[in-house]
């Protein structure tokens, strides 16, 4: 049995098929000695393999000389007459990988002239040996991970596995939950800088949901805000602005996994999972320096450099790293960022691979969110105020005050091993340590509604935090492939723990307080700024939360056709409260459960139920008893179609969540809380991602409905969700050039607020749809990449979302010129 592989990224996804005699199915076949018509061309150009090819033939066939060990002669029989080009960049020295496995025939194509391109180098110097009479041997099917047209300079396009939702690497086609992925390759073509920007072309996920805001990625996935993981583990500051944040240049993509998610991953939201997953060494060469200058002043310069670090290539070795100094479109502000991740792989056998990550991150912010008055954002601020709409370069802090900066150190340790075929162990640990200041002045709350006084001035809250966050974290599991049967079983045993403190301490002064008797307020059509109190810092206790987690899971097949996974999780937390409470102590049990049908054709309908919990209930009940977690659950239907052969893939799903054990007022005891509140979720998404020859296209759609515990639609969440994203890359005289280009439309949404000084009466606030436009231009070689990009290309100035608390502005047109040297 063999297998060739020539993939870039993650390793081959193997499946558990069994051999067919003298024919093809839709999963595997077994491929005899037969006589073969293949008329094929190979030309050397330019350090690239061009292939041509002719194929009129049945099957596939490898015969050996029993004699020989030197040289592999290939047969070749399909039953189409087929006209193919591959074209094989050469980067770096070429691998070639033997070893068991099977093979999809969508993919057979791109395996066979893989080794073709390489037979005229592996025959050199060797003499043609007449083939023996009667020793064919039959091999097993061969498996090729990626397409030729899904390459881009960068990599994979279109992310055809995924081991977010499974904790094993399965075809996204394949898997029984909403996946959505962002390529780096992706990333780079849409000129995203932030790791928000990934959520911005998801179908059911709005980003930026909050407006521009540099302390935190704000989104929501099918309504409720979801949970993030690097790398498989948590990674969040969880509202405490202790930890630096994800930097698009550090990631190799960002997978979502759509809905509950708590029996793999332990305590989360309701909402899933954001995956953002680092860059790793990779055995293939690849080397690139990058410039970069753009709006609002953004200078940046970042290295990525991987391959080899020995011969044989047993180790493996990474730098990832970059400088940028900046500004937002708010005014007094800063957006200054260096980080440096070098790695190493190390591969004693074939069986085993250990990766090493370190990490340094400090960032320089300021926080962009100004929690500007809906009256000068979203509604004409008041008549005795100096103006009607407030500048989206609107500064109510104080120059010199405001900071979010924070530093980061973490080491990753993440380890595999195949003991043999049946059984293989994977872990992942990190310790990380980040230090935090946080100081910001924001537009105060005096004067509500409108919160301007009768001469238009506003008061300003100053606010200061000290934090520190400490994080212990493991992932172990083992995996089980065998079959009973006509079962093939990929059986999944594993035990996560975490232990994650936050130290904060805090102050805050308010104008017209003791701490600030006078002065402090400002005109936020004219500011003239008066200079900050000095505010006291407050020592508080530390917060620790701790999680331990047994799961198990069995993804089996059932006669090639069948996908039935079914898996459960208990978990044991505690959780202190962070605001100096009574804490929780307690255990619980989450599961999950799909059914998925493979056709031929590519279509994969499906059915799935998920189940979370989180604990974010604090407090006491009126009979001193503490709070539950919530919990939440989805059922969910879906159907996926991958056209074979292809890494096009067309999803449409059908959700339905809800989460309980949300605290409401106690009839009996108003001053106290009881757990009997819901909030719901239910909508549909369509997503399509294709490569049409140069064009790769992409297109999005959600519609979602929801209710909270009060029986209103959800704060900051739309109901429509659409945008489209096309890039070509041509070939022949155009070959370099790329062109890109998106839109991508958010319904309207909306808020509450009190309408009143005494808030009680309650004032529904729509914000309107928006539509903006993106777009790509550049010209790439082997050595350079020379790419200009626009974002929200009109300029077009909007609100984001409104609340109780604010509104708060979009992001205005950004412009990104990047050249980038491979060298």
């Amino acid at each position: 049995m063999s297998s060739i592989s020539t993939s870039r990224g993650e390793g081959s996804s193997r499946s558990s098929l069994r051999p067919l005699s003298m024919r093809c199915q839709a999963r595997g076949c077994v491929w005899r000695l037969r006589a073969a018509d293949l008329r094929l061309a190979v030309v050397m150009e330019a350090g690239t393999y061009v292939v041509l090819a002719r194929i009129v033939t049945c099957c596939l066939s490898f015969s050996i000389p029993a004699d020989s060990r030197k040289h592999l002669i290939m047969r070749i029989t399909l039953n189409i007459n087929l006209i193919l080009m591959i074209i094989i960049r050469m980067r770096g020295q070429f691998s070639m990988r033997i070893r068991n496995a099977h093979l999809r025939p969508a993919r057979l194509t791109a395996a066979v002239m893989t080794a073709l391109a390489m037979q005229p180098a592996m025959a050199q110097g060797q003499e043609a040996q007449p083939e023996p009479a009667d020793q064919s041997i039959t091999l097993a099917p061969l498996v090729v991970e990626g397409s030729t047209e899904n390459e881009g300079p960068l990599g994979p396009i279109i992310q055809e596995e995924s081991s977010t939702a499974t904790k094993t690497k399965t075809p996204i086609a394949d898997t029984a939950r909403s996946v959505a992925v962002e390529t780096r390759q992706q990333m780079s073509d849409k000129g995203m800088m932030r790791l928000e920007d990934a959520f911005l072309y998801t179908a059911g996920m709005h980003g930026g949901s909050y407006g521009f805001d540099s302390r935190g990625n704000w989104s929501s996935v099918r309504g409720f805000q979801p949970s993030d993981y690097l790398d498989g583990l948590p990674f969040g500051n969880d509202g405490y602005y202790n930890d630096t944040l994800p930097e698009i240049e550090m990631l190799e993509r960002v997978e979502v996994l759509k809905g509950p998610a708590s029996s793999l991953y332990g305590a989360s939201t309701v909402g899933g999972l954001v995956n953002a997953v680092s860059k790793r060494p990779e055995e293939d060469a690849f080397r690139r320096m990058t410039v970069e200058y753009g709006t609002f002043n953004r200078k940046q310069i970042s290295l990525d450099a991987t391959g080899k670090l020995d011969e044989g290539g047993k180790i493996l070795g990474r730098i990832v790293g970059f400088l940028r100094d900046g500004e937002t479109q708010v005014d007094y502000s800063n957006n200054d960022a260096e980080y440096i991740a070098p790695s190493v792989t190390f591969r004693p056998d074939a069986n085993t691979d250990i990766t090493i990550l370190g990490r340094y991150q400090h960032s320089d912010f300021t926080p962009d969110t100004q929690f500007l008055s809906v009256y000068g954002t979203l509604l004409p601020a008041p008549a005795f105020a100096n103006g009607t709409k407030v500048p989206t370069s609107l500064f109510v802090g104080e120059p010199g005050f405001d900071k979010i900066e924070a530093t980061t150190y973490a080491l990753t340790l993440d380890g595999s091993h195949d003991f043999n075929e049946v059984w293989s162990l994977n872990g992942t640990f990190r310790y990380s340590r980040s230090d935090g200041e946080y100081n910001q002045s924001w537009w105060g709350y005096a004067n509500y509604p409108t919160r301007y006084d009768a001469t238009g001035q506003i008061d300003r809250s100053f606010y200061m935090q000290r934090g520190e966050t400490e994080m212990w974290l493991g992932d172990v599991n083992a995996t089980a492939d065998f079959n009973t049967g006509p079962v093939d079983h990929a059986l999944l045993f594993g035990v996560n723990y975490s232990d994650i403190t936050f130290d904060n301490d805090w102050g805050i002064c308010n104008t017209g307080t003791p701490c600030f008797p006078a002065g402090g307020t400002i005109d936020p059509f004219n500011p003239v700024y008066t200079g900050a109190p000095a505010v006291t810092v407050i020592d508080f206790p530390s917060v620790n939360f701790k999680q331990t987690g047994i799961y198990v899971q069995d993804q089996a097949t059932i006669l090639e056709r069948i996908v039935l996974s079914a898996g459960a999780r208990w978990d044991k937390f505690e959780a202190a409260d962070p605001y100096g409470g009574a804490g929780n102590e307690d255990s619980d049990i989450s599961i999950n459960a799909s059914l998925l049908y493979r056709f031929d054709s590519g279509l994969r309908p499906y059915v799935s139920y998920a189940e979370s919990f989180l604990q974010e209930n604090y407090g006491t009940t009126a009979t001193g008893s503490t709070f539950d977690p919530t919990r939440g659950e989805q059922y969910e239907i879906g159907l996926k179609y991958q056209p074979p052969g292809t890494a096009s893939l067309f999803t449409v799903a059908l959700f339905d969540i809800t989460k309980s054990n949300i605290l409401v007022q106690d009839p009996a005891n108003p001053a106290f809380q009881i757990q009997e509140g819901e909030a719901k979720s239910h909508g549909i998404e369509f997503e399509a991602q294709t490569n049409l020859g140069e064009v790769y296209l992409e297109a999005n759609y959600s519609f979602v409905q929801t209710q909270d515990e009060s029986g209103r639609v959800f704060e900051v969440v739309p109901k429509h969700l659409a945008s489209a994203w096309a890039t070509w890359r041509p070939e022949g005289a155009w070959r370099g050039f790329k062109l890109g280009g998106g839109v991508r439309y958010v319904g309207p949404s909306y808020g509450f607020h009190y309408a009143d000084p005494a808030f009680t009466v309650t004032q529904r606030l729509t914000v309107p749809s928006y539509t903006l436009g993106d777009a790509m231009i550049g010209y790439e070689t082997p050595d350079w990449d020379l790419t200009l990009n626009i974002r929200n290309i009109t300029d077009e100035k909007y609100v984001a979302g409104a609340d109780s608390n604010a509104g708060y502005w979009g992001e205005r047109r950004t412009v990104v010129l990047k050249l980038g040297y491979n060298f």
